[in-house]
């Protein structure tokens, strides 16, 4: 067997074996829960910040989109008022990644995390966004953690 052929092997039975297990690994343990607890101080700075409101905003249609070891995607829709009191609301995706390299640098978790205006998604549009990112991989993967912001900014020290 030359090089070749070992290399065509490896292409068609590791490289699907290690994204199976990767796939595997990333529905076992998902960052969902962790999201959820910063989701509120997040969507609470973006909408006072965009959306000019004051006050803690009313969150309804929250749903998880994706989630894994090292990303999370939940979308839904948010409404507060502004200070003249006048009803603002828009839908958002609030996307929460763990950085796996200052994760290990640091020993502790180090999470990213951003909110964006966004189509609530479902059905056929979801499944679609969902295979899009698991095609994307690491690049994927890339592009989020560098539109988030360092979480340690909203926790109470």
């Amino acid at each position: 067997m030359g090089p070749v052929f070992l290399l065509i092997m490896m292409k068609k039975i590791i490289l699907p074996a290690l994204t199976a297990i990767l796939l595997i690994s990333c529905s076992r343990s998902g960052l969902a829960p962790v999201a959820k607890e910063y989701l509120p101080a997040r969507l609470n700075e973006a909408m006072a910040e965009y959306l000019e409101t004051v006050g803690e905003p009313e969150v309804d249609n929250l749903k998880v989109i994706y989630d894994c070891d090292s990303l999370c995607i939940i979308q839904g829709h948010a409404s507060a008022k502004d200070a003249a009191g006048k009803d603002r609301g828009d839908n958002f995706r609030y996307v929460f990644v763990k950085d796996p390299f200052m994760t290990a640098m640091t020993g502790k978790p180090v999470y990213y995390d951003a909110v964006q205006g966004s189509k609530l998604l479902s059905g056929k549009e979801l499944e679609e966004f969902r295979q899009k990112l698991r095609n994307g991989g690491t690049n994927t993967f890339n592009q989020f953690l560098a539109m988030g912001e360092p979480v340690s900014l909203f926790e109470n020290n």
